[in-house]
């Protein structure tokens, strides 16, 4: 039988995850990373039948995030960096933001201004259930990478339903092996887990995944023959959960990015600017702002656009990791909810945040 995991780490956790809602032509670097899921479109779309899996024995947690900071600068070069705010640092692409905000409130002037938000980069285990495109990945466990839009559909999947004619629909836990009639999830000791039908379409900003749904909870399954759903046996998840891969060697360590002077010092070699200048006399040496950065609330952008950064900086993790200067690029870029928030790095300011989410979820 697979290892008994807490349900209750998954929620408290999730509370940590900022989703927030509301909101040179370029070199590409080869990033390996072992087991990395590649979905291909066929006439611009791809639909995939998968199940998100638990983390790995050694681990507590089935996802891990890294985030960025990636736009385009004036003069048509791309800038990337890690944002230190993962680790409760400063960071002074947010740091600027959040002086524009301050300076011009939220005008046209200032969304003309900032810089695109931090982007998170989530990656999880996963089982390919059905995938038409590409049928020789079906059956295998694969390392996917995945953004906002797909965390999203997993934290509204963790919601109970108010259905007005079911009543109340208990929420998943979507990274279960379980279904709704297993001994675990009959007793409350375990959540039922669903497979999850991801759908993509090509977009004029990248692939849009508005389609993307959870199926009925159900075991963890594979289709048989006769083109239906079988439910897998516990041998069977038991060979799965032993190649499950490890999650914690692809998370960007707080010693492998820039420092905030190093940041500021990139950002200035490839616009030719100094990011700080405005709000500064003038000085260069920006360190000083690691102590004193604004702390007012930053305005919460959408999905970010497309793009591919310049340069990396050399740093090994594990021999199949080859960083850069910020987490490895989506396989696929996500299309903005809205075109125009993704532009402006700015969204209705009278819509509420949401970090504390899976805080009220777990406190029932």
């Amino acid at each position: 039988m697979p290892i008994k995991r807490s349900f209750s780490n998954i929620y408290s956790e999730m509370d940590k995850i900022n989703v927030n809602r509301k909101k040179e032509n370029t070199e590409k670097k080869n990033y390996e990373i072992e087991g990395l899921f590649k979905p291909k479109m066929v006439n611009g779309k791809f639909s995939i039948v998968l199940r998100f899996l638990p983390s790995h024995p050694d681990e507590e947690l089935p996802w891990i995030e890294n985030r960025n900071h990636l736009f385009q600068l004036d003069n048509g070069s791309w800038f990337g960096c890690d944002c230190a705010k993962k680790f409760n640092k400063p960071c002074p692409i947010c740091d600027y933001n959040s002086k524009v905000w301050e300076k011009y409130g939220r005008t046209d002037e200032a969304r003309a201004k900032v810089k695109a938000k931090w982007r998170p980069n989530y990656y999880s285990n996963i089982l390919i259930i059905k995938n038409d495109n590409q049928p020789d990945t079906v059956g295998k466990v694969y390392r996917l990478q995945y953004g906002r839009a797909i965390m999203k559909k997993i934290q509204e999947a963790m919601e109970n339903k108010d259905d007005p004619e079911l009543g109340i629909i208990p929420g998943i836990n979507p990274f279960s092996w379980w279904g709704p009639n297993d001994e675990a999830v009959i007793k409350g000791d375990e959540k039922a887990g669903a497979n999850f039908v991801w759908e993509a379409v090509q977009g004029s900003n990248g692939p849009n995944y508005d389609s993307s749904h959870f199926n009925p909870a159900r075991r963890i399954s594979k289709f048989g023959p006769d083109g239906k759903l079988h439910n897998l046996t516990d041998d069977e998840i038991d060979a799965i959960e032993s190649q499950l891969y490890t999650l914690k060697d692809i998370e960007i360590k707080e010693d492998a990015i820039r420092s905030y002077g190093e940041v500021l010092e990139f950002y200035k070699k490839k616009s030719g600017e100094d990011l700080m200048a405005e709000f500064t006399d003038g000085s260069s040496d920006y360190a000083a702002t690691t102590k004193s950065h604004i702390q007012t609330e930053e305005a919460d952008d959408e999905e970010m656009f497309s793009g591919t950064p310049l340069e990396t900086k050399k740093q090994t993790v594990t021999e199949t990791v080859k960083k850069a200067d910020f987490t490895n690029s989506m396989p696929f870029d996500e299309e903005s909810e809205s075109q125009d928030n993704a532009e402006t790095g700015m969204v209705d300011a009278t819509e509420e945040d949401d970090d504390d989410f899976f805080a009220r979820l777990a406190n029932g």
